[in-house]
């Protein structure tokens, strides 16, 4: 379709598109008057004890370490965990999950590596959030390892790494608008397209058909 005949087409229908028009700028208005949200985040490395063998923690990853890492991610996400986390002062939103070092279609957990995140409109309560889930995924961490009778000499280490402390997500905003500027687009020329295959047409009332049938019949010209 070119240009030209896109704009005839719009034209056409040109009440329906201002009725996107309309909604879209609403959404816009909402999207811009919404506060943004703050992030805090890091990753938690889970570490083998140290030995003589590996004197460096990070240098004896194995498959053991993964599966502790998935299960404490697992366990953190659970409605117990999150009364703890609770607690303890959290009050933001918070994710904990193994690290994918691939993709969505397909993943690779192949690193003990656990991503913690806390979201909240307000800076301060995404920081004392990622603090006390913090706090809950150390002490489930050691009580497992005590309930497993683990020596201590053999604990699973844990190590905090890049954390961002509360960062405003505003790139998230711009995201939002090109998405909505997309499907405002779309909508347009889908309602267009449809209304131009399927006309709708509008009944006159019953009052002025009449009037118009009594307008026009022979005894009132007569008159």
């Amino acid at each position: 379709m070119s240009p030209q005949e896109i704009v005839a087409l719009v034209r056409r229908h040109l009440i329906a598109v201002l009725a996107v028009v309309i909604v879209t700028a609403g959404v816009g208005y909402y999207l811009k008057s919404s506060t943004q949200p703050y992030q805090d985040s890091a990753t938690f490395v889970f570490t083998s004890p140290p030995s003589s063998a590996f004197p460096n923690p990070y240098a004896s990853f194995g498959g053991s370490l993964v599966e502790a890492a998935g299960l404490i991610a697992i366990q953190m996400m659970n409605q117990q965990s999150k009364r703890e986390v609770s607690a303890a002062g959290g009050t933001a939103a918070y994710n904990v999950g193994l690290q994918n070092s691939y993709n969505l279609e397909y993943p690779d957990f192949s690193d003990p590596d656990v991503i913690v995140s806390t979201s909240s409109t307000d800076p301060a309560a995404a920081a004392r959030t990622f603090t006390a889930v913090t706090q809950v995924l150390e002490r489930e961490l050691t009580t497992r390892q005590v309930r497993a009778k683990v020596p201590a000499f053999n604990y699973i280490g844990l190590r905090i790494l890049g954390q961002t402390g509360p960062l405003s997500q505003k790139g998230s905003t711009k995201r939002s608008y090109a998405g909505l500027l997309f499907l405002a687009i779309v909508a347009v020329l889908a309602i267009a397209g449809f209304l131009d295959r399927y006309p709708i047409r509008l009944r006159r009332p019953p009052a002025v058909a009449w009037i118009r049938r009594t307008s026009t019949s022979p005894q009132t010209k007569a008159e």
